[in-house]
């Protein structure tokens, strides 16, 4: 079991990279928001523009491996939000499923197909935690809790070598950034 914790940015359009800190206060990892050009930033700060034209994409590293998160185009999200998550180690590339399952938006739910298993990410906003289980067999992979609230800093404990913790804390930024939250 690994204990790991980072700090989100104050502002959704922010686009400043995020260290993923361990117990020692070491640097085992970055992700961070990423716009593809300089128009869809501005875009994302204005009010009304931003539901629509917003994409909330990611960057991630770890030592060996990388990690972009890709929403889908607006057509393939008209029913249920999509995200294409490429994983690069240092001798394979997969791309893997991220979707949406909410049907209200205090009742955050996101399934997360990693290979021939999937991980659940259920999110509860009244006591400030999110469980990312097994969604066969219900185990707990981590659970992940607000430490501080302004600037919001997170933790998480890793109990599975299934999924590394940039993909973790990529993918709760993502929901994040989904829910405004």
């Amino acid at each position: 079991m690994q204990t790991f914790h980072f700090k989100l940015p104050v502002t959704t359009f922010s686009s400043k990279r995020i260290e993923l800190l361990n117990q020692n206060n070491e640097i085992c990892g970055t992700f961070r928001r990423f716009f593809k050009n300089f128009l869809q930033k501005v875009l994302c700060t204005l009010p009304l523009v931003d539901k629509l034209f917003d994409r909330k994409d990611m960057r991630g590293k770890l030592s060996s491996s990388e990690i972009a998160i890709n929403e889908r185009s607006f057509r393939e999200n008209l029913i249920k939000m999509k995200w294409d998550v490429k994983v690069n180690d240092d001798n394979s590339e997969e791309t893997l499923l991220l979707e949406d399952l909410s049907k209200v938006s205090t009742n955050q739910c996101f399934l997360y197909h990693k290979g021939e298993r999937a991980i659940l990410f259920k999110r509860d906003v009244l006591s400030r935690k999110t469980v990312d289980c097994f969604h066969d067999t219900g185990e707990v992979i981590t659970e992940i809790r607000t430490k501080k609230m302004v600037p919001k800093t997170l933790e998480f404990t890793l109990n599975s070598d299934t999924i590394n913790q940039v993909e973790v804390a990529a993918i709760f930024y993502t929901i994040c950034l989904t829910y405004n939250k």
